[in-house]
């Protein structure tokens, strides 16, 4: 607080004299005090500023008032007579140090006569806050950004001048209340404004900040391996940010800056005199030729508005804008703003910045433009909706008008701005603009859907950095693959036999191999296709835009190499491509359904084959037979390996028709699996993006490809070449496709088709070590590919992979390796083909860093070549078996005693009067024609078919017309026998021409009670028919050791008398007979009868069965309970006992905190031959898992009975690194050839007893089974 300061009297030379303001004050003085202020009145011509003589004077300061921000320092001086005072800080100096108020000790006075000097007081110091300094009449706000000295004071001088005592007259006195009052209202007018500028500018500087440093949304745009636009993707429209004002042509700058705002490098933001000029040039010519706002204004307006708020006419959004426009004025270069207005502002087309719009409109960079083009954009941003010459995508000439009239008026203001000349203005006018097509161009658009698919899902990128982020996305995709995979698949889609058996859509997909980049993908014959059914089915048979690389689709046999490597690599029961299986008909039981029955494409069996001609010829049977043995859970681990994604609905689901295509994959997926057939056994996972960056250049991601090396190996190479060797051999496939197929290529290239069972889908995939290619064919709504819509289950043929996919796949292929030949084909055009593929040279991204490819399949160390029989793949036997060469893994060969079983040779008789053929073999001491005997070859397939094969290879042998080696002696009247005459025919044998077979109950079948008898007993007929006289049905029991029956007893209680031909023979009923084996035999009698010899009678035919009324019983002998696996695989063993052998027994695992929930299926097992068969020993091998698993069995035998193991508890620790289901199969090997290992090395250890027995895997197994072989 201020202290009372007397003073009387003033000198004329004081620093400030006050006047006094308002009416005077007669408050008379308080008691004690001074009497008020008296004087004469100023005579006239005295100055004003003389004081008062010779009385004193008494003022209060009440209080100082700090300085604020742009406010003044002032204090309140109140005294009689001199009303309310304001006093302003003054510096009575012209050094830096100012002054302010000074407050002195009550009760001292100046001195009379008014010409006495002030005394000084002491001082006391005032803060002044920063934005004032000294000026000479007082501190002022000047706006000074620096902070100033406090002021300080030395002296104060109060005078007092003598009251008025003239009166004004009236209208004086109203014109200076009028000029007060209109004083008041400017001062308060200005203060206002001053005041509202100060409050949005203070509130707005966040916008400002945030307008500085904002990234605007930009187009994200996808490019292939060589820099060509695919596509680009937004959201709100298309935005291309440019870096520098350098990149915008100088007569665009000049076009916007006329039309907009021509005084935009000399105005601070906003320009009063333009927005009148418009309101005015609005209001005499009734349209807009120039806008009211700056163009920095407008920029405003856009960037930082909402479009409710940029349409809003209310006096506070305009307030805002132009403070906004003023601060970033102040703020921010000119050319920065006129840059961020290029980038920012909408010129229609969904086009945001004049570089999308230059790229929207006439398709070039903005630095391409001319001045015409340049003028008639320019134009559009005021009115972009109007303006825009395009309407859903189509040229408007009502728009198109307009905006040539706009155009005009855009060159006109050029002119009168004196930026071009009349001259030049008429020539931009005519000039004809061209412009691009409004679309959005879509090049590879499933690829590139498929990248949209691949960032959305990415939690770095997501959907919003890609539609607004300006990402340059560079992709593995070569537009010359694509173009042609285009073309060809087009052109083979119209072919007539195609569309004849209702065949309309195709995919493709084209990978290398060693890196995992996609360098070709068509989803369907036409993006922009929809085409109904022809047949009158639901849904479309081409739905352009979904991509059928994409989608699960049944493979086919395309699936069976991934079954032939899992059996090629087991570590028990290994197959080989010389394992010989039997394609005859087979019936596999499925619980609680019919029998499943493969049938092969052509719907007939071929006997015995290899497995190279099995798998080359794509053979289904066989397929089947190798999956059984193989196991389905292994196969699919082998394919997930591979890069299979799908099959995931669990193994009971898929059965053994899995082999067969009966799980859905996807065409990609296909093609990376067969890539890694490719890489020897390294996975490469798919690869579609090589490289992106942001809007800045930053790199976001890259692709750098390692060493093929450096990949994981999920497959032994080895086992890998004996697919690639297989699928590349033309002669393996011969017997399915004929030699030089379109399969064939003139260098080694692997391949496989596929064609589903129901016609609805077809497959070819192929590969070599540098580039793999998949096909799929079908229809989007699954129908069959069938003549005249027949429905699958009528249709005898349909479309295979061979006559539908594969050609698009070989057309693709030949172009690759011989554009010169294939290019001109399918772009005729010269300067066009020069133009999409320059020089031709399509294999230039498929070579290594030295320019090389790989031209054939490397063949790894191990494999060895070893001559085979050709039809049993083992030893053969010299002179005798047809020989073929074949590969090996070392140590998988066949061993030098492992000689052909299925080859011998007989002496055997003739029986004459029989075609085909039928022998007998010769009794010892009897003599027969020399033209009968004879040496003869004969195909023992029987030895080596399992029980449920027996039937279909009868079958398949009598169809094919293959004798069976006899196991009857000849009778001994056929050693009388003399030729007849010249010219008589021969005399008919009592034994030619007898048909006995019975078809039901099949060998070793289990009967549990009466059953019927089924089967042929007749006679050919080209025998006399009369000639049958009965047949009879037999049984009798087998001994102690297996030996056969020595009694024998009628099923029925007589005889037949009546041939039968696939009918009832007989009703057995077993009664109380025991359990045990039996054997059941038909005989077939003439009216001759049969001569007897050695006690019984010849031709007759046997069926093994067993009676077997009782239970079955099925445990796990290996591992042990408890035990710990620490082998990445192990064979699991399990002895099922009982009367009848075991029909199927199948193992599974499972977890033991929930052991009332089934088990996880592992495999089926096979009659394992190292143990005799009276043990009925199965395994099957596990690839161990990491945990803790309960293991069992479930058993079926052949009477129908099933009985489940007691659940086994282990411990899976397997070696670190393997992958789960994967066999260790470089240590099984080296298990088998290296001299150094341990081949009887534990597969389990026991926890609780030491004593466990172990089972020895591998080559143990196998020398067991030799040893077993030769006792």
């Amino acid at each position: 607080m201020l202290r009372s300061i007397p003073s009387c009297g003033a000198s004329s030379d004081a620093g400030w004299a006050f006047r006094r303001l308002g009416r005077k004050h007669r408050t008379p003085p308080p008691a004690g005090r001074q009497q008020r202020c008296r004087g004469p009145r100023p005579y006239p011509g005295r100055p004003a500023r003389e004081g008062l003589k010779g009385c004193t004077c008494r003022a209060e300061v009440l209080r100082p008032y700090p300085a604020q921000p742009r406010r003044a320092i002032r204090a309140i001086v109140e005294g009689p007579g001199y009303g309310r005072l304001w006093l302003w800080g003054t510096a009575l100096t012209g050094g830096e140090e100012c002054g302010i108020l000074l407050f002195g000790e009550a009760g001292r006075t100046f001195p009379g006569e008014g010409g006495g000097r002030p005394e000084n007081f002491p001082v006391e110091e005032v803060p002044v806050y920063r934005g004032y300094r000294n000026r000479a009449n007082g501190a002022r706000p000047n706006g000074a950004r620096r902070p100033v000295p406090p002021f300080l004071l030395r002296r104060l001088i109060l005078s007092s001048l003598p009251p008025v005592r003239r009166r004004l007259p009236l209208p004086a006195k109203l014109l200076i209340a009028f000029l007060l009052l209109s004083l008041l209202g400017v001062a308060s007018g200005l203060g206002a404004a001053a005041g509202t500028y100060f409050y949005y500018a203070q509130s707005l500087q966040g916008q400002l900040d945030r307008l500085e440093n904002r990234r605007l949304f930009e187009t994200t745009k996808v490019y292939d391996r060589h820099g060509e636009l695919l596509y680009e993707f937004f959201s709100e429209g298309r935005r291309t940010r440019l870096e520098s004002l350098d990149q915008v042509p100088q007569h665009l700058i000049w076009a916007t800056l006329s039309i907009e705002d021509k005084t935009f490098y000399q105005n601070p933001g906003v320009d009063p005199v333009g927005i009148a000029r418009a309101a005015l040039g609005f209001f005499a010519t009734g349209r807009i030729v120039g806008g009211g706002s700056t163009l920095t204004q407008q920029f405003i307006r856009k960037a930082l508005f909402t479009p409710q708020e940029q349409v809003s006419p209310s006096l506070e959004r305009k307030i805002k804008e132009a403070i906004l426009a003023l601060e970033l004025t102040r703020r921010v270069p000119k050319d920065e703003i006129l840059l961020m207005y290029f980038n920012e502002v909408y010129y229609g087309n969904l086009s945001y910045g004049i570089e999308a719009a230059a790229q929207s409109y006439f398709g070039k960079h903005a630095w391409e433009l001319d001045l015409a083009e340049s003028a008639f954009l320019a134009g559009l941003p005021q009115l972009p909706d109007v303006y825009a010459p395009f309407t859903y995508g189509e040229l408007d000439p009502v728009k198109l008008e307009r905006a040539k009239a706009r155009q005009r008026d855009v060159l006109n203001l050029m002119v009168e701005n004196g930026y071009i000349t009349r001259r030049q203005a008429d020539a931009a006018y005519q000039e004809e603009l061209h412009f691009a097509s409004p679309l959005v161009s879509l090049k590879a658009p499933h690829f590139v859907m498929y990248i949209r698919q691949l960032l959305e899902e990415d939690p770095n990128i997501g959907p919003e950095k890609l539609f607004a982020g300006g990402l340059r996305i560079t992709t593995t995709l070569d537009m010359r693959y694509q173009r042609l995979a285009e073309a060809i698949v087009r052109e083979q889609m119209q072919r007539e036999d195609l569309i004849a058996f209702n065949a309309h859509n195709a995919a493709l997909v084209a990978m290398r191999p060693d890196t995992g980049e996609i360098l070709a993908m068509v989803g369907s014959v036409d993006y922009n296709l929809v085409q109904p059914s022809l047949c009158g089915r639901e849904g479309n048979v081409v739905d352009g835009n979904v991509n059928a690389a994409l989608a699960e689709r049944q493979p086919g046999s395309a699936f069976k190499p991934f079954t032939y490597i899992t059996a090629f690599s087991m570590t028990h029961d290994m197959y080989t491509p010389a394992t010989m299986v039997l394609d005859v008909r087979t019936e596999f039981p499925v619980p609680g359904h019919d029998p499943y029955v493969p049938k092969n494409y052509d719907n007939k069996y071929h006997g015995p084959v290899r497995l190279r001609n099995a798998l080359g010829s794509s053979l289904n049977m066989p397929a089947v037979k190798v999956l059984q043995h193989a196991g389905v859970e292994q196969t699919i681990h082998t394919a997930h390996r591979f890069g299979i994604t799908g099959l995931k609905r669990g193994m009971s689901f898929y059965g053994l028709s899995l082999t067969l295509g009966g799980g859905e994959v996807r065409l990609l997926d296909m093609v990376n699996a067969y890539s890694t057939f490719a890489n020897e056994g390294r996975h490469v996972p798919p690869v579609a993006i090589l490289k992106i960056t942001d809007s800045q250049g930053n790199v976001l991601y890259e692709y750098k490809p390692r060493p093929l090396e450096e990949y994981p190996r999920v497959a032994d190479a080895r086992f890998v070449y004996l697919i690639n060797h297989i699928l590349s051999d033309d002669t393996a496939r011969e017997m399915a496709f004929g030699p030089h197929s379109i399969l064939y290529f003139d260098r080694p290239v692997a391949v496989k088709t596929g064609t589903s069972e129901d016609w609805g889908d077809n497959w070819c995939i192929g590969y070599t070590p540098y580039l793999a290619v998949g096909v799929w064919m079908g229809n989007n709504n699954n129908e069959p590919m069938t003549a005249n819509c027949q429905p699958r289950e009528k249709a005898e043929r349909g479309i295979p992979g061979s006559r539908g996919s594969g050609h698009i796949w070989h057309y693709f292929m030949e172009a690759i390796f011989n554009p010169e030949k294939m290019l001109p084909k399918y772009f005729p055009d010269e300067e066009q083909r020069l133009a999409l593929f320059g020089d031709g040279d399509l294999m230039d991204i498929l070579r290594d860093a030295n320019g090389r490819l790989r031209e054939d399949f490397r063949r790894p160390e191990g494999i060895v070549e070893q001559e085979v029989c050709a039809i049993s793949g083992k030893r053969p036997i010299p002179g005798v078996c047809p020989v073929v060469k074949e590969i090996f893994v070392e140590g998988t060969q066949p061993a030098e005693d492992d000689l052909c079983p299925v080859h011998k040779v007989l002496t055997v008789v003739r029986i004459p009067g029989t075609d085909p053929p039928q022998y007998c073999l010769p009794l010892e001491g009897v003599s027969y024609p020399p033209e009968l005997v004879q040496q003869q070859v004969f195909l023992d397939l029987y030895s080596v078919a399992k029980p449920e094969e027996i039937a279909g290879l009868e079958e398949w042998m009598q169809t094919a017309g293959i004798p069976r080696a006899p196991t009857e002696f000849c009778p001994p009247d056929l050693g009388t026998y003399q030729p007849g005459e010249p010219g008589q025919p021969p005399p008919q044998n009592r034994w030619a021409g007898l048909v006995r077979a019975i078809t039901y109950p099949r060998r070793y079948a289990g009967i549990t009670g009466p059953i019927e008898i089924r089967g042929s007993a007749d006679l050919v007929s080209s025998f006399p028919q009369d000639q049958f006289d009965h047949y009879k049905v037999e049984w009798g029991q087998k001994g102690p050791s297996g030996e056969m029956p020595t009694e024998w007893h009628l099923v029925a209680s007589d005889v037949g008398r009546t041939p039968v031909h696939n009918g009832v023979l007989a009703v057995w009923d077993p009664g109380d007979l025991p359990d045990g084996s039996y054997v059941l035999r038909l005989t077939v009698v003439t009216r001759e009868g049969r001569p007897r010899f050695d006690g019984d009678e010849p031709g007759h035919t046997y069926v093994p069965v067993y009676l077997d009324r009782g239970p079955i019983f099925v445990r796990l002998l290996s591992p042990q309970p408890g035990s710990v696996l620490r082998q990445s695989t192990v064979t699991l063993v399990a002895k099922v006992e009982g009367v009848s052998p075991a029909a199927r027994v199948d193992f599974f695992y499972g977890d033991p905190a929930r052991p009332n929930e089934p088990g996880i299926f592992i495999g089926s097992a096979i009659t394992n031959t190292v143990y005799p068969l009276s043990e009925r020993i199965y395994t099957v091998t596990w690839p161990v898992r990491q945990g803790q698993f309960v293991l069992s069995v479930e058993a079926v035998n052949t009477a129908g009975r099933r009985a489940t193991s007691q659940k086994v508890y282990v411990i899976g620790q397997p070696p670190q690194g393997s992958l789960p289901g994967n066999g260790d199969i470089l240590a099984a090997l080296s298990s088998r050839s290296s001299p150094s290992a341990s081949p009887d090395g534990p597969a389990v250890e026991a926890v609780s007893r030491p004593e466990n027995a172990l089972i020895a895997p591998g080559a143990a197994l196998r020398r067991l089974a030799q040893g077993s072989l030769r006792r």
